[in-house]
């Protein structure tokens, strides 16, 4: 019997350049197991979410209150007893000194990624919708995501690697 297949050299270079890509994925010495890496990363974006609620929950210093001089309509309200019943207030309770010391902690992993990087991922951690942190930075809200990705990713594996 002759065979009569016929092989193409694009064929050969798609299948070579296929294999590479399969042998060239995931290895137990290189890097984490990618679940196990995507569970890290969610953990380090709770932990963002924790330390910006944190830093909301900080007490105001004496020259950290808005100006009355602004011309806006509404009074400044500095306690809960101003309030009058005009919106509900809830007293902010201040953070612990255990807090405060794991949101330092946490604030600190936003140098081992790039400054564009830090915005995207403090941005999404406030909780502020994509595409106004895509305005303030000049991008399309795609691309926000895409780095705030990146940026987890990157600080997850610096945790997991224990820097």
């Amino acid at each position: 019997m002759v065979d009569t297949t016929i092989s193409y050299p694009v064929d050969e270079a798609r299948r070579l350049r296929v294999s590479q890509r399969v042998s060239s994925a995931w290895e137990p010495g290189r890097e984490p197991e990618p679940a196990v890496l995507s569970e890290i990363a969610e953990q380090v974006r709770h932990r963002f979410a924790e330390a910006m609620n944190i830093l909301r929950r900080l007490p105001h210093g004496a020259t950290d209150r808005p100006s009355t001089k602004t011309g806006a309509t509404l009074p400044v309200i500095h306690s809960t007893a101003e309030a009058y019943g005009h919106w509900v207030i809830t007293p902010k309770e201040p953070p612990t000194a255990e807090e405060i010391s794991r949101m330092d902690a946490t604030l600190e992993w936003l140098w081992w990624i790039p400054a564009d990087w830090r915005k995207a991922v403090v941005g999404v951690a406030i909780g502020a919708p994509l595409r106004r942190i895509a305005r303030r930075m000049g991008c399309s809200h795609e691309h926000v995501r895409k780095i705030e990705r990146k940026g987890i990713e990157r600080i997850a594996r610096r945790v997991r690697s224990g820097a």
